[in-house]
């Protein structure tokens, strides 16, 4: 990591130390503007294999005044005390490297045993289900456990992982006003569109509502056109 990444790393860092005062402070979920920072990581696997990642994470809800009402009562009541705070990492592959990453984990600080489907891992301050502390509360269960992990996914990490794709965008020399040849735009293309959500994949059916949301956000951002399918 470089000495700026560094440096941009401690100081989003501080901000959730400066986050959690406020929120205990205040018992408002609404109450912190939304920050984001990336930065690069070099990472060596147990098999002595190189991996580049470009992280992006997110403090605060996106959207302002909208989270639900059933989160901002459990925090006046003190039931529950997460931060919103979460993020996404992409693989930046090598030419030698597949462009594909299948496999995208979840994580809450530490590695959850879930796949998402997702090309990307996602991380985030989940309600995560007291019992085994290994699972998220999901849609069979109640409470605002489960809207908290909803809105989190929504309103968190589907705004780091739209931010994301344009900045893979970006790297791989995608402007619109960039100069290629047709073997080139279709290869950067190819590599493009591997970091986007495959429906079919998604591993339950949090993960497929937020990888629909993170395509059609994406898209969007980015001005291309998008229609839903006709039935």
């Amino acid at each position: 990591m470089s000495s700026a990444d560094e440096s941009k790393r401690n100081e989003f860092n501080n901000a959730i130390k400066q986050a959690s005062k406020t929120m205990n402070e205040t018992k408002n979920p609404d109450c912190l503007s939304s920050t984001e920072m990336k930065y690069q990581v070099q990472i060596n696997d147990s098999c002595e294999k190189t991996m580049k990642w470009l992280i992006f994470r997110r403090l605060g809800f996106s959207t302002k005044g909208n989270c639900p009402v059933t989160i901002k009562k459990a925090y006046q009541k003190g039931d529950i005390g997460l931060l919103p705070r979460g993020g996404v990492a992409f693989p930046i592959f090598e030419k030698d490297q597949e462009c594909v990453m299948e496999h995208g984990r979840v994580f809450c600080s530490l590695p959850l045993p879930l796949e998402s489907g997702l090309p990307i891992h996602f991380n985030g301050h989940f309600a995560l289900d007291h019992e085994a502390r290994r699972s998220l509360y999901t849609d069979d269960q109640e409470g605002y456990h489960v809207v908290w992990n909803k809105h989190l996914l929504k309103d968190i990490i589907v705004p780091s992982y739209t931010t994301g794709l344009i900045e893979i965008k970006d790297l791989l020399g995608l402007e619109t006003d960039s100069q290629v040849n047709e073997l080139q735009l279709r290869k950067k293309l190819s590599i493009f569109h591997g970091y986007f959500p495959d429906f079919e994949k998604a591993k339950n059916d949090n993960f497929k509502s937020n990888k629909y949301a993170a395509f059609t956000a994406g898209l969007t951002a980015m001005k291309f056109q998008f229609s839903s399918p006709q039935n």
